[in-house]
């Protein structure tokens, strides 16, 4: 019987065992519930993704041409050659720079006399229609319209050459660079970046300066910084040297901003073990 006794006992201690085994394999395999954590840089800061030290540009106002003006972009100006005018193909600061295409005049014809005996050489001819001489004028010509109409006359009154006329750089601000979406528009990055190759209005149009070792020191430092004065833990030690470009490197030691920043953010801290 004591056997027995002892066997149940020994048989007791090794469920408790295996049951506070189980608990604690549950308590690591199933962190979202006791470490919850929030991705707020979906776009940024995973593994093979950028660090999220990105900004976004901020626009100023739109340099595009108004209405009944071009872009010239080996001057970077704007310019207009009026109403019914035409840019051409010659250079924009010469002379022709615009051309009116040619058009045709019309006009009615002018009746001479009744029958047959017109002079081709005063401009006259003989109309089957009235039985009559008519006449255009110097320049014109008859039409196919019938000899009584507005337009029985026309000339074709050449195509001519004008100056185009300037209307205003197209140019930004200081600290602003130019680009072309919607017909040109001024940007700026913060002090100490620079523009990047993504669209303009992305959220990382704008990188850092600094190289990228400096970059990562000044990241882990101001990360470090910020964790040593909110008391908050850091399972992980962060050197200066080290490049923080992973999910895990964010999510162990959080932001170095405020969390209205694009970064992971702890929601509830590690339970005791």
């Amino acid at each position: 019987m004591l056997e027995i006794g002892l066997t149940r006992a020994g048989g007791t201690r090794v469920l408790m065992h295996v049951f506070f085994l189980l608990l604690l394999g549950l308590a690591f395999a199933a962190p979202g519930k006791a470490w919850a954590a929030r991705d707020e840089t979906p776009n940024c800061g995973g593994d093979g993704q950028n660090a999220c030290w990105f900004s976004k540009a901020k626009k100023h106002g739109s340099v595009a041409c108004r209405s009944g003006e071009f872009y010239d972009l080996l001057t970077n100006t704007c310019w207009s050659c009026g109403s019914g005018w035409n840019r051409s193909l010659f250079p924009i600061k010469g002379d022709k720079a615009c051309h009116k295409p040619p058009r045709v005049e019309r006009k009615k014809a002018r009746w001479l006399r009744a029958g047959t005996a017109c002079d081709p050489k005063r401009l006259e001819f003989f109309d089957l229609s009235t039985w009559a001489c008519w006449t255009c004028g110097s320049g014109y010509g008859r039409t196919v319209f019938p000899i009584k109409g507005g337009n029985a006359c026309e000339k074709t009154i050449g195509g001519t050459f004008k100056k185009a006329t300037p209307k205003r750089a197209r140019e930004c601000g200081p600290g602003q660079f130019l680009d072309a979406r919607n017909g040109g528009e001024c940007w700026s990055c913060p002090a100490g970046y620079n523009r990047h190759i993504t669209p303009v209005t992305a959220d990382d149009a704008c990188i850092p300066s600094a190289t990228p070792s400096a970059r990562n020191a000044a990241v882990a430092a101001s990360r470090a910084s910020a964790l040593a004065s909110s008391g908050s833990g850091c399972r992980l030690a962060i050197p200066a040297s080290t490049r923080i470009s992973k999910r895990t490197s964010a999510r162990n030691c959080g932001p170095a901003k405020p969390p209205s920043s694009r970064a992971w953010r702890v929601s509830a801290a590690k339970p005791a073990m």
